[in-house]
């Protein structure tokens, strides 16, 4: 698809022989991308193991996509093969269908939980980068058309309805990168790269239009690789089902400094249209309320990264244990609970109940000091032997939890060779060296089983290897079956 979008937008640069060939090939490009585009996000769609609500977003892609692709067909037989370039055209029906279907699919899409005290912020958000892409839109585009361009009634009101229509979508990427939070999946920046390549397609078609400049390869050459981005963002889409577990949260970046951004870039487009056309003393006053602006939004940037940065530090607070440096019980189970509620093909996950063998006796020989440099060590020594999809939290006491994702029936191995890393790691403190030994319980899931299940039978295999003299390693099985490193 990447190199069909290439060679399509360097065709026109090719020499293809008559005009009639070029716009051929030109008309007929955007057609076979949009109808593979529109076919995988019918896919996603429809593919099991997708959140419902991501599937409800990409139907009513596919709806949009759809609409676009009609809008592209319908030209190309209009134009190369009819040889008429009217306006407006039935093409127009299909595009203009886009836009709406666009929007409504983008707010569709799953978001972040909000307190109701957030629903304000984030509307004033919205409508501030809402605000800020209208005023360029509107200098560009609409402008000119109302008050210069010669098109009159329904021809007039086709060219204020697709930088219009710009305007929908934008803002439905907005309220959705606000309402998620976070764009660190690749399937929305694709999608949102894509629509950026449309938006940008229509305005400089719209602008070299009017100016009377347009030739046919600039524009088109971002339509087609918008179309490309859709048709990758929906793969990616499909292949996050399949990519295995997903990999523990991280603090989310919020996108809260959009709004900012799109200030800034409107003031920079006041000054530049301002020093062009402002007069004394309008033109002073337009640079006073650039600087003014500029300086109350560093401080309002200031702000919130120091905001940032104090959230992070509560985060760590409230989640890690100070001691071991993982994450506690109760951020344990909140990554847990994300890691087995994961859709997708059913997952093995298994998990591991680590006890430091006699660690009171540790504490009572060599003091709680040593005791807590144990538990760190400890710590140190399972962590080292993890994946990063892999999860470890501080059970309580001298006990440690493992969540082992997706690893069928390598849990065993994993569970033994920790109790041999520690058993051969001697820890130095200050009244002297401490060896410890640790037991294991096992328990691995069978048929998608739940965390509190597997917790609960893993717990049974600890208190089993206990029984059993301690330092081995006990698995409890689904079908009741036991295996011991013993």
């Amino acid at each position: 698809m990447v190199l069909a979008t290439g060679l399509l937008i360097a065709a026109p640069y090719a020499g293809l022989g008559s005009d009639w060939l070029q716009t051929f090939i030109s008309d007929l490009g955007p057609v076979v991308l949009g109808l593979v585009a529109t076919i995988t996000a019918r896919r996603v769609s429809h593919r099991p193991g997708v959140d419902p609500g991501v599937q409800r977003a990409w139907r009513r892609l596919t709806l949009a996509f759809g609409c676009w692709w009609a809008g592209d067909a319908t030209w190309f037989v209009i134009e190369a093969l009819l040889h008429h370039s009217p306006f407006p055209s039935l093409a127009d029906l299909g595009y203009l269908s886009f836009y709406p279907s666009a929007a409504w699919a983008l707010l569709s899409f799953p978001s972040a939980a909000r307190r109701r005290s957030d629903w304000t912020k984030f509307g004033l958000d919205a409508l501030t980068v809402l605000l800020c892409g209208a005023m360029g839109i509107w200098y560009l585009v609409i402008g000119p058309v109302v008050h210069d361009h010669p098109s009159q009634g329904l021809a007039l009101v086709l060219n204020v309805a697709y930088p219009v229509g710009d305007m929908l979508v934008l803002f439905g990427v907005a309220v959705t990168l606000l309402r998620r939070t976070t764009a660190s999946d690749l399937s929305l920046r694709l999608l949102v790269g894509g629509v950026a390549a449309l938006v940008v397609a229509d305005l400089s078609y719209a602008y070299l239009d009017l100016s009377g400049t347009y030739n046919g390869s600039g524009p088109d050459a971002f339509w087609l690789a918008a179309w490309c981005l859709f048709f990758l963002a929906a793969q990616a889409a499909s292949r996050a089902t399949d990519a295995g577990p997903k990999p523990r949260r991280r603090p989310e970046r919020p996108l809260a400094r959009m709004p900012y951004l799109a200030v800034v870039l409107a003031y920079v487009l006041l000054l530049v249209v301002g020093r062009r056309a402002a007069v004394y003393p309008l033109d002073g006053l337009i640079l006073g309320a650039a600087a003014v602006t500029a300086v109350v939004l560093i401080r309002q940037v200031s702000t919130m990264a120091e905001n940032g940065r104090l959230m992070l530090r509560l985060q760590n607070l409230a989640n890690v244990d100070p001691l071991t440096g993982i994450p506690n019980r109760r951020a344990f189970f909140e990554e847990a609970e994300v890691l087995f509620q994961g859709t997708g093909h059913p997952r093995r996950h298994s998990i591991l109940m680590i006890d430091v063998d006699f660690f009171k006796a540790v504490n009572d020989t060599f003091g709680h000091q040593a005791g807590d440099r144990v538990l760190a060590v400890v710590a140190a020594c399972v962590k080292s032997q993890l994946r990063s999809a892999d999860l470890v939290g501080r059970y309580g006491g001298d006990e440690l939890v493992v969540a082992l994702a997706d690893c069928g029936n390598g849990a065993f191995a994993v569970a033994d060779r920790i109790r041999s890393v520690v058993a051969a790691t001697p820890i130095v403190t200050e009244d002297g060296v401490v060896i410890v030994t640790l037991s294991i319980g096992i328990a691995a899931a069978d048929n998608d089983e739940g965390l509190l299940p597997l917790l609960a039978r893993a717990d049974l295999a600890l208190y089993d290897a206990k029984r059993a003299g301690r330092a081995c390693v006990r698995e409890f099985a689904a079908d009741g079956s036991v295996r011991t490193s013993l």
